[in-house]
């Protein structure tokens, strides 16, 4: 088997210090994430944002968004009143 690739092997002092920076990492996102979940939770409450009705948090965009298709719920009931 040919390669135009030559390799040279990370020193281990190095290679465990990459891999305890990603554990790290891993375990900081996976917090700040739940962080993010449980306070997105309570503002779509303050927001009376029904995820059953489709209402999602798009972080990339900083926006809550709900398909076009969906009825919200709150809507539908008003409109019959």
């Amino acid at each position: 088997m040919s390669t135009n690739e030559i390799t040279l092997p990370v020193p281990v002092a190095l290679q465990k210090l990459i891999l305890a920076n990603n554990a790290l990492l891993k375990t900081y996102q996976s917090k700040l994430l739940s962080e993010i979940s449980e306070a997105n939770e309570q503002m779509m409450g303050i927001l009376q944002l029904n995820p059953d009705a489709g209402w999602n948090l798009d972080m990339d965009r900083m926006v809550y968004t709900r398909p076009n298709d969906v009825e919200d719920k709150e809507t539908t009931n008003a409109s019959v009143s």
